[in-house]
């Protein structure tokens, strides 16, 4: 029996960047979320072949300070985090474009 694919999934890299940034004297991390081109197309992102999300605010600095100190703690807390978020943020780019399509 051939399994169905559902047309919300995307196969994405699985590759991401920490970045770490100065924001007002804080330190912020962000990451960059690479795409393949199925990704790309099901988001309708055009040519975006990547998103950046905020993964911190201004006000976990103390936090991020802690986590920067060790590379691999930061790494294991972004992937944790990313997930939530990224997912969350499907859901809306989702929503935009049922709106868009709708409209």
């Amino acid at each position: 029996m051939a399994r169905r694919r559902n047309r919300c999934q995307f196969e994405l890299h699985d590759v991401f960047i920490v970045q770490l940034r100065l924001v007002d004297e804080k330190l912020v991390a962000e990451a960059k979320v690479l795409l393949n081109k199925r990704a790309i197309k099901g988001l309708g992102l055009g040519d975006e072949s990547e998103i950046v999300i905020p993964l911190s605010s201004e006000k976990q600095d103390h936090m991020m300070r802690r986590l920067a100190a060790v590379p691999t703690r930061l790494g294991s807390w972004a992937a944790e985090r990313l997930g939530l978020i990224f997912e969350a943020h499907l859901v809306r780019v989702k929503s935009f474009k049922e709106a868009a399509e709708a409209a």
